[in-house]
């Protein structure tokens, strides 16, 4: 049993790691356990939609202001750790939410263009879900007390369904969407939709609303500053056209200033930080916590305005800790499993290794290949990527030369051991 011994401690500290690790993060994701945390599935005219569904403890009892925030592309609702923890944790009940064909919701993919079918109606979709539900808080007059948030595409997605929302309460005289925070988005593909600034600004109506510009973002907020050339470019998107239309045209627009325009609120952030970062970002998140605090102010007495801190984070750290358990797991699994007499002929005798070159000529190309073959594929993959026509024609002018090398060497050899 000595040839298990050692395996197996290191089986039982792996999977104390990877439970740990795991135990830490799901108090930190259902804030100690006053959160119920669960995977749910309605569905749509479009199909089907899923998400993580926050629910704070009491909200069967006393409905709650609701948040639906979701991710942007080839993403899922696991993206939105950061709001649905910090406003969960704060009372509020959030749906994290897998758009069309992400994650665990499916569509019904008819547009002949699929990124057409995955966010127009996410949001639109999973509100009108959500404002059915008892826990989810409605004023006197019918109207949904929810706030819409998504990530790049998911912004598309949120701003969109404040559009569709503003169409409805012409004919029904109820908004359900009460407040929107988009972040890295801008209307790009809401143009693409033949859709003019004008006309989108004029559906958030007297909604609070808010936008995440990071000021390097490498997509959005200025189409101008994309097209320079330029690696890295700064952005200020309060001074774009577009940005300004969202305030209403000021004078002088700054950047964390709220403006009022059409009887709500309007405001504009700009974090230091690239597209991505958004995701991870302490300064980001605070700002949706300031923004929700802004637009749910007047429901003081059902959600927590004004807390300090965030915590999200430490639900990624342990989350990290139980994937290096994940990992460690490999080590001794493998080791057990080839002590059994099934895979014992998984052993084999190492090779001897191959003699190393002797003159000065053999260690140079020795060399030679080994930088070539670490710098061909980088160097390949940027042309081709990148469509550069003259980085792959030189890419094919060294394959050539090196070709032509090769074989002049090969001959030479062949005709010095004649």
């Amino acid at each position: 049993m000595s040839k298990f011994k050692k395996p197996s401690i290191l089986l039982v500290i792996s999977l104390l790691i990877v439970f740990i690790g795991s135990f830490i993060a799901y108090l930190f994701n259902s804030s100690n356990g006053d959160v119920d945390v669960s995977r749910i599935y309605f569905e749509t005219e479009r199909g089907e939609l899923s998400g993580l569904l926050y629910k704070p403890d009491g909200a069967d009892d006393e409905a709650k202001p609701t948040l639906v925030t979701t991710h942007g592309y080839l993403n899922s609702a696991e993206m939105q750790d950061a709001q649905a923890i910090e406003m969960s944790k704060r009372g509020y009940v959030v749906l994290a939410l897998d758009q069309y064909d992400h994650g665990h919701s499916t569509g019904t993919m008819e547009k002949p263009v699929p990124f057409f079918s995955f966010w127009p109606n996410a949001i639109h979709d999973a509100v009108q879900y959500m404002y059915e539900q008892d826990y989810v808080l409605k004023d006197e007059e019918g109207n949904g007390i929810i706030a819409v948030s998504g990530h790049s595409m998911g912004g598309f997605s949120s701003t969109h369904a404040v559009m569709l929302d503003e169409m409805q309460y012409e004919e029904t005289g109820i908004r359900k969407i009460y407040a929107s925070l988009t972040m890295g988005s801008d209307y790009q593909w809401l143009n693409a939709m033949d859709y003019t600034d004008k006309e989108i600004n004029s559906f958030y109506g007297p909604r609070t609303s808010g936008k995440v510009a990071g000021q390097y973002d490498e997509f959005f907020f200025d189409a101008k500053a994309a097209t320079s050339g330029k690696t890295v470019v700064k952005k200020d998107y309060v001074s774009t056209k577009e940005g300004k239309g969202f305030l209403g045209n000021p004078e002088n627009p700054e950047a964390g200033k709220v403006y009022e325009v059409d009887g709500g609120e309007r405001i504009i952030y700009q974090p230091n930080e690239i597209h991505p970062w958004n995701h991870f970002s302490k300064e980001s998140t605070g700002y949706a916590i300031d923004f929700y605090d802004m637009a749910f102010a007047d429901f003081s007495d059902r959600v927590q305005i004004g807390e300090d801190g965030q915590t999200w984070m430490f639900k990624e750290y342990a989350s990290f800790i139980a994937l290096i358990g994940f990992f460690m797991l490999f080590i001794p699994v493998i080791l057990l499993l080839s002590k059994l007499p099934f895979f014992r002929n998984i052993f084999t005798t190492k090779p001897a290794p191959l003699p190393e070159p002797k003159t000065d000529g053999g260690k140079l190309a020795n060399y030679i290949i080994i930088i070539l073959g670490a710098l061909f594929p980088a160097l390949f993959f940027s042309a081709l990527y990148g469509q550069d026509f003259y980085g792959m024609r030189l890419l094919r002018q060294i394959s050539m030369i090196t070709i032509s090398f090769s074989g002049l060497a090969l001959i030479y050899s062949l005709v010095k051991k004649c």
